[in-house]
């Protein structure tokens, strides 16, 4: 939905075509940040452990199996507790931030509800995608950020009907970077809720890290 937001109806844009084939055409070439970043850890951590190998093969380095797996253990709580932990605060510092944001008034674009089922869980799962459209200093922005939320659990049929298609909606906005707005300022509970997750990952991938070298 944040593409909806990105490129709203109307907007001139620059395409990227292949020109064997002009049908196959893309707004943003080139590869995904996720993926790259994906990427780049997928390739330190098999540089790391091919490195490894060859100082064992070549006689530089002995393994220790017990202490090998304190040290994957620690590295997994520590990477995964550190990444969940940026997230969350990124979360909480906007959400901060953006009570003393500017108002506005603003329009919803877009609003309707997309039906996600799971054949594997049985389940059903509702998500919104709304964007909304705004204008500061006689410039357009649109944006579907609703609040600053680190995982939205409400159910999307519910904030769609709170924000209907065509409602006129107050948008709050960072006045240093007005493209950055929200509907529903202030800090939620998602996020405190993930930086306590993050940080019970960190203190167990350092605890195990301690314990590791403790009883080497």
């Amino acid at each position: 939905m944040r593409l909806a937001a990105k490129y709203p109806a109307g907007m001139s844009v620059t395409v990227h075509y292949n020109p064997s084939n002009p049908e196959d055409a893309v707004l943003e070439p080139g590869l995904p940040k996720i993926l790259f970043g994906a990427l780049a850890t997928i390739a330190c951590a098999v540089f790391a452990l091919g490195l490894g190998g060859l100082l064992v093969n070549v006689g530089l380095m002995t393994v220790d199996m017990e202490l090998l797996v304190y040290g994957i253990a620690s590295m997994a709580g520590i990477l995964l507790g550190g990444l969940v932990s940026i997230a969350a605060a990124h979360s909480i510092v906007m959400g901060w931030s953006s009570r003393d944001w500017p108002q506005t008034g603003g329009e919803v674009a877009i609003a309707y509800v997309r039906v996600i089922r799971s054949s594997t869980r049985n389940t059903t799962t509702y998500e919104a995608n709304v964007a909304y459209q705004y204008r500061v200093q006689g410039t357009d922005y649109a944006s579907s950020n609703i609040s600053y939320k680190s995982v939205e659990f409400e159910d999307g049929r519910k904030i769609v009907e709170r924000y209907p298609e065509g409602k006129a909606v107050s948008v709050y906005y960072d006045p240093r970077r007005p493209q950055r707005a929200v509907l529903e300022p202030g800090i939620h509970w998602s996020g405190i809720l993930w930086m306590l997750m993050g940080l019970v990952f960190l203190i167990f991938g350092m605890g195990v890290l301690i314990i590791g070298f403790c009883f080497e």
